[in-house]
This record gives structure tokens, C-alpha cells and sequence, in this order.
């Protein structure tokens, strides 16, 4: 009964710090394994396709030959980590415990914490999505966290409007600068990387089902004249169907949330006092920034939903951390936890995730920092735009059209990574069209696991993780998994069987990282979502 209450009490509780904006304070804001059934993939499915495999077992290393270099960077491109979902201290339930309302309005410091987290975790830019209740009633440069005093440059577009901020990091940081850009996310609709100013209806209009459609698509096209892109977000839900995603159409949606694994953990205690482990500051303790791995596991309803959208409609996916840094654990056990306690039974086990029930507040790590940081949670997972040159409307229209990928670089860093389609004589990149023809090949690079900027030197050998690459192609006739190889760097040629939207997903069964996981390596044992590329169309 102690459990049961226990568990009641953390779901409704962390079901109010998530991003369900249904707020009286924000009148105008919203709100496993893969499940094979979602793409009607066959456990012991084969190459149906005869793929060119030319790092095959039975093929030594040095006759490894492709038909150009692979690899985005190799073939001219830049690979630049951002966020796609992100809220700051302007959204009503963000950055707690001195969110809005406990302050009285966005918090400086806290703010702060944000720009500095960008700077140290490498993120080159921002898309912002703060909730509409409060967002609405500051300027727009604030929005994008503009600050002439710290030396930031306000950005005009083509037609002598704001549309992104240029910080500048201090020497010695990962990035030299970040690019803000003003988005919002109310009634799960949430428009990104928009000029100012933003009209009212921007901030007011949902895209669920039960929204008129006429009404949904006058603001979309609203969001495109302000150079920005419709997104839809926490698209799982029941409230939000395929059919509408594609009838709107939308520009972009959410192929993984962070806010469904954790309302999924909820579900299991064991995961949640498990996180002990990652508190504990004794030496040899786990990895911190491998707590995540407690609740991680693809969003099969959203995986579903894209594959049913991209058969119809061209349209971007991007992974979202939805971060407020503001989960904050209710004092469950005020008068501690000694005999005949709701915590006694837990204390001994696990003393410091009890500590947290006790005192109530954020969970912090054996680092010091808390478990739903910014700069934590920029180190778990983001969204590598692929551009030529790295300016703020080439980021921006690699986002929004699709030409980017999102990798767990919690695993380890891509290294080589690449995938797009091509004929002898063309390429074609992800979130491009083009017209289907005999003879064209889609062509894989598959990752090479490099260690992180934060990992410590020496501690592990990335070669040890066990990397599954697939391919999927989606029709209006569902979604089938064309090919599956193991291994890292290896290349992969796949001849097209015809018209389809294609796209590839990478897990990692973690083996790598056992000597950061002391005392939970289990962890280790599984395959997570590594990678989600967007997708090649051949209509």
C-alpha cells in the first residue's frame, strides 16, 4: 500500500512539472523496445534487397571501397548540434523552484544557467518553445534571450526583421557562438524559428484534431510568413491523429519526446529509486549522465504516426529534450524515515533517492548537478543540422525542411555517419523529393562510436558497443524495414524497390560504456535509440 501511494503521488506530481501547459497562469498554452507493430517489422526479417555490404565479416577492412567519401563533413558538409523543444525561465513551469511564479516573472539567473549550459555542452543552436501564457507579454528579443549588455547580436532577415540571436560563449567553450531562435508551444502546436513580431493567433492556436482545420492552417501559413516552421509536438497522445498531421500538413513533428519515457518510468519504482545509484558520490559510483538510460526507449506512437505522415506529405522529425529544469520531487516522508514510516522500507536500500522524498526538490546527481539540468540533458541527446555553411538561415532552413539527423550522443559521438540517396550522376539529401526512377541507390555509412568532449580520456573502448543499423521505407501501404546490419563503419548500398519515403534508425546495445556503470551493469545489456535520420523522398 506504502509503494502503491508512493507511486500515485510521483505520477500526478511529475505530470504537473512536465510540459502540459494547461495552466491557470497560461491561459493560451497547451495543454520497451521499438514495438515492431508500429512499422510492421518481423523480428526475423532478412535483407530482402541483396544490399552491397562491402564491410561485411568475411570482407577485410582494407579492401573497403566507396564511391565518394562518406560522411556528411567528408562530403563538404557541417554537422551542427542543437535543440528542437526547449523551454527557459519565460514559460510558466520553467526553471523551478524559482520558476514565473514563485519569482514573479523570468528569473535572470536562471536564464543565465541556460546560456551558459550551451556554451559548455556545445550546442550551437536553440530553438525556443516557451509556453504562450507569459512569452506573449515580453518583447520579442527577449524571447530569444537577446542581451545587448553580454555583447549578443540581434539578427535581421531579408526583410529587416528579428529572427535569431547570435551569443557569443566565453573563450575556452565548446562553441564560440549560439543561435537562439523564437519559437512557442501551446496546445501542442508549436511554431519555431519565427521573425518578430509574432501575432496574437500565433500564440492561441492548437492543432489537435478537435481544432477547425481552416483555423489551424490559416496559422501555419501565418508561421511561414514569419519565416518559421509549423511543428507538431507530443504527437503520442490521442488528441493528435495522423490523418490531421498530414491534412494541415505539417512542416515537422516529434519522432521522441523525453516527457512519454518518463511518464512510462512512472509506472516502475524500481527504475525510479534505481536512480540512487547515479546520486551516490562515492568513487567508482556510475556515470551521472548515464541515468537517463533508467527510463530511455523509442516512442513507438510517434515512430507509427511519421511513417504514416512521410508516405503522404513531406515533413521533418527532430528528437525533443522538452527540458524546463524544473521536476522537483514532493516531500513525500516530512518526518523522515524511522519506524513504521512511508520511507522505511526504502531507506536502507536506497538512501539517497529517500533523502530526496524526505526533503522534497530536485534530484541531484553525484556530480552536484541535478538530474534535468540544461547542461545535462544537452550532454544526453540533439539535433545535428547538416549545412554548407554555418549561418543562422542555413540552420534554420535545415531544421525546418529536413535535412538533419538526431543522434543519443550520451553513447558517444557519429563519427562517419551518413546516409542519402543517389544515382552515378546526382545526390540526394534527406528532406529532399525527387522523382523515382530505376537505377537510383540509397547508400549508408553507418557510425563509428568516438568518445565525447565530456567523457574522461581512456575509460572506455566506443569499439565495444554493439551498433544495429535499419533501413525503413515507408508507402501508403504501412512501413517495412528493408534491410538490418550490425556493426560500426560499415558501408551500405541498397538498391531502390521503388516509390517510398526512406529513412534509417541506429541502435546501440551499450557494452561500451559497463566500466561508467558500476553497480548497474544491466544497463548495458540492451538496445536504446541511437540515431533518427530524416528522410529521403522518392515519389
Amino acid at each position: 500500500m506504502r509503494t502503491l501511494f508512493l507511486a500515485a503521488t510521483l505520477l500526478l506530481f511529475v505530470s504537473a512539472c512536465s510540459g502540459n501547459s494547461d495552466s491557470k497562469t497560461d491561459t493560451a498554452a497547451d495543454q520497451s523496445s521499438l514495438d515492431s507493430s508500429s512499422t510492421d517489422l518481423a523480428s526475423d526479417s532478412k535483407d530482402s534487397t541483396d544490399p552491397l555490404d562491402l564491410n561485411a565479416p568475411d570482407v577485410p577492412q582494407d579492401v573497403l571501397q566507396t564511391p565518394y567519401p562518406m560522411g556528411f563533413e567528408e562530403r563538404g558538409f557541417q554537422e551542427l548540434r542543437g535543440v528542437v523543444h526547449l523551454h527557459s525561465a519565460f514559460s510558466h513551469d520553467g526553471c523551478a523552484p524559482d520558476g514565473f511564479e514563485d519569482f514573479g516573472g523570468p528569473d535572470p539567473a536562471c536564464n543565465q544557467m541556460l546560456r551558459d549550459a550551451a556554451c559548455t555542452s556545445g550546442m550551437s543552436f536553440l530553438m525556443m518553445s516557451d509556453h504562450p501564457g507569459h512569452l506573449r507579454e515580453f518583447p520579442y528579443e527577449e524571447g530569444i534571450h537577446y542581451s545587448e549588455a553580454d555583447g549578443d547580436e540581434l539578427l535581421l532577415d531579408d526583410q529587416e526583421r528579428p529572427f535569431s540571436n547570435r551569443m557569443h560563449c566565453p573563450e575556452g567553450s565548446a562553441v564560440d557562438t549560439v543561435l537562439f531562435y523564437y519559437g512557442t508551444e501551446g496546445f501542442k502546436f508549436m511554431p519555431i524559428a519565427m521573425a518578430g513580431p509574432v501575432p496574437p493567433e500565433v500564440f492561441s492556436t492548437g492543432y489537435q484534431d478537435e481544432v477547425p482545420l481552416e483555423e489551424v492552417q490559416a496559422v501555419v501559413a501565418t508561421t511561414h510568413e514569419l519565416g518559421g516552421f509549423a511543428w507538431g509536438v507530443h504527437t503520442e497522445e490521442s488528441t493528435i491523429s495522423e490523418q490531421r498531421i498530414v491534412e494541415i500538413p505539417l512542416d515537422g513533428m516529434e519522432i521522441y519526446n523525453l516527457h512519454s519515457n518518463l511518464m512510462e518510468a512512472l509506472k516502475s519504482l524500481d527504475d525510479l529509486f534505481t536512480v540512487n545509484f547515479f546520486m551516490d558520490p562515492t568513487p567508482g559510483s556510475p556515470n551521472p549522465d548515464l541515468a537517463l538510460l533508467l527510463f530511455l526507449q523509442p516512442v513507438s506512437e510517434d515512430q507509427r504516426k511519421y511513417d504514416y505522415a512521410i508516405a503522404r506529405t513531406n515533413i521533418a522529425c527532430a528528437v525533443a529534450t522538452d527540458i524546463h529544469q524544473n521536476v522537483e520531487i514532493p516531500s513525500i516522508c516530512p518526518d523522515g524515515a524511522g519506524p513504521g514510516s512511508l520511507c522505511e522500507p526504502f531507506v536502507e536500500e536506497y538512501p539517497y533517492f529517500t533523502e530526496i522524498l524526505i526533503t522534497g526538490g530536485p534530484a541531484f546527481l553525484s556530480d552536484g548537478d541535478r538530474m534535468d539540468s540544461w547542461k545535462r540533458s544537452f550532454r544526453w541527446f540533439s539535433n545535428h543540422a547538416i549545412v554548407l555553411e554555418d549561418t543562422p538561415e542555413a540552420i534554420r532552413a535545415s531544421i525546418g525542411s529536413g535535412q538533419s539527423y538526431s543522434v543519443f550522443e550520451m553513447f558517444g559521438m557519429p563519427g562517419h555517419f551518413d546516409f542519402h540517396g543517389a544515382t552515378e550522376t546526382e545526390v540526394f539529401e534527406m528532406g529532399t523529393e525527387h522523382a523515382y526512377a530505376e537505377g537510383q541507390t540509397l547508400r549508408i555509412m553507418t557510425p563509428t562510436l568516438e568518445v565525447t568532449p565530456w567523457w574522461e580520456e581512456g575509460v572506455i573502448d566506443p569499439s565495444q558497443g554493439i551498433v544495429t543499423t535499419r533501413l525503413i521505407r515507408a508507402t501508403v501501404d504501412g512501413a517495412e524495414v528493408m534491410g538490418e546490419w550490425e556493426g560500426q563503419g560499415k558501408y551500405i548500398e541498397v538498391e531502390v524497390p521503388g516509390p517510398g519515403a526512406y529513412r534509417v534508425e541506429v541502435d546501440v546495445t551499450p557494452k561500451h560504456l559497463i566500466p561508467m556503470l558500476s553497480g548497474v551493469i544491466y544497463l548495458a545489456s540492451k538496445p536504446y535509440p541511437y540515431i533518427y535520420t530524416n528522410t529521403v523522398f522518392l515519389r
